[in-house]
This record gives structure tokens, C-alpha cells and sequence, in this order.
């Protein structure tokens, strides 16, 4: 029995403190506001499957490579549909690198487009929030290979983060990706296996950095000239 208080005494903390930290995110955001944002993340341990055919034998091996160089580039826009959630798209482009071997493959890239949910959660002192970036979508790489590599896949990953915003329309943003993932086919960009993967990049050695720009929210602007 007072096991069961506890908890529940816990529980309605937790949740007091949470619907809280939801209020004073308003002080951050603004309900209709759009953002624009720039991504750009370096994975220093990625890992890719190359599939390399062997005409005389009629097989097609697959190899796990290390990669050198892993860039990605992203741009999303996004609008808020309450104080503290967003909702987006983003088109995105990333480009691997690996030290090339006999016969085989070099440079990876790969294109791709989806929506992204976050949700912004604890902000401290109106200028930092910590936040859940859950984004999904539709991912086409093509390998260097003489014969036709060209995949596509599904894609969904849970992201976390912190985000600094000096001004109100300066965000700058620090990204731990793919805390989960989720994909449909094991031939994909970086090797993960198909289903869910957990931290199958290390997050430390993944770093990634947004910086988001507000845009004027017109509905604001005409409400601003309705009351002068």
C-alpha cells in the first residue's frame, strides 16, 4: 500500500512538473510560429555494406566497411502547433567516404526527405530547452559500383538535444542522433540492420549542430496592427 502512494505521490510530481515546464515554454516559443533550420552532422564511427558481385561465380558478397568521411547536410521548415511541439519537413543530403580497395567501392551518397516532430521540454532561465526530435522518411543512396546500385529505404529515429537561443529568433541547437532507429531492409546508408537498432552510431562520435532561424508569423503581424 505504500509502495502504491509512493508512486503515485511520484507520479502526479512528475507530471506537475512536466505540465510546469510546458507552461514556461511559452516564454520560448510561440504557437504558429515558423522556423527554418540548417543540420549539419560528422559521424566519425560509420559504417556502411557494400555488395560486391562476382560475375564469374553468379554471387553477390556482402562486405561491412569502415568509413573515413561521413557529412550530412539537412534543411527543414518547420511551424509550431502549440508552445513547445513542431512539426516539419526536411529534405537532406548525405555523403560517405571510404578508403577504396581493389575492386572495390569508394564514395556512398544519398538524398532524402521526411518529417520531422520535436517536442521541447525543461527550459532553463528562457533561453535553453532540452528537446525529442523524432523525424521519419524516405532515403535513396546510390553506390559507385559499375553495375546499377541505386536503394531506397524507409527510415524512422528518435533524436535528443539541447537547444540555445540567444535571441528570439536565433536558435542554435546540439543533436544526439539515431538513439533508436528504425529501417526496413538491411541494405541501407550505414550498414544498420533492418528493425530497430539502439545507438548503432555512438553518440558521442556522431555529433550533430542545427541552427534555426524564426521567420515572421504573419497572423502575429496583423494582430500587432489591429491593436496600435
Amino acid at each position: 500500500m505504500k509502495a502504491k502512494i509512493r508512486f503515485t505521490f511520484i507520479s502526479v510530481f512528475f507530471i506537475a512538473a512536466f505540465s510546469n515546464a510546458q507552461e514556461k515554454s511559452s516564454s520560448l516559443f510561440r504557437k504558429g510560429d515558423s522556423w527554418i533550420e540548417l543540420r549539419h552532422g560528422i559521424n566519425f564511427d560509420a559504417k556502411r555494406m557494400d555488395y560486391f558481385n562476382y560475375q564469374w561465380a553468379g554471387i553477390t558478397v556482402p562486405l561491412e566497411r569502415e568509413v573515413s568521411n561521413n557529412y550530412f547536410f539537412g534543411l527543414s521548415y518547420s511551424e509550431f502547433l502549440t508552445n513547445s511541439f513542431m512539426l516539419g519537413i526536411e529534405l537532406n543530403y548525405a555523403f560517405q567516404d571510404a578508403p577504396r580497395q581493389p575492386r572495390g567501392l569508394n564514395s556512398v551518397s544519398q538524398m532524402g526527405v521526411g518529417v520531422n516532430a520535436r517536442q521541447y521540454f525543461l527550459p532553463i532561465q528562457d533561453q535553453f530547452s532540452f528537446f525529442s526530435n523524432f523525424n521519419t522518411g524516405i532515403y535513396f543512396f546510390q553506390l559507385d559500383d559499375w553495375i546499377d546500385t541505386a536503394e531506397s529505404y524507409f527510415r524512422m529515429s528518435l533524436d535528443l538535444g539541447v537547444s540555445y537561443l540567444p535571441n528570439e529568433r536565433l536558435q542554435i541547437s546540439l543533436f544526439m542522433p539515431d538513439i533508436v532507429t528504425f529501417l526496413d531492409k538491411r541494405r541501407n546508408f550505414d550498414a544498420a540492420a533492418s528493425g530497430f537498432n539502439f545507438m548503432h552510431n555512438q553518440v558521442f562520435k556522431y555529433p550533430m549542430i542545427g541552427i534555426s532561424y524564426r521567420l515572421e508569423n504573419i497572423k502575429h503581424v496583423i494582430l500587432q496592427k489591429e491593436e496600435d
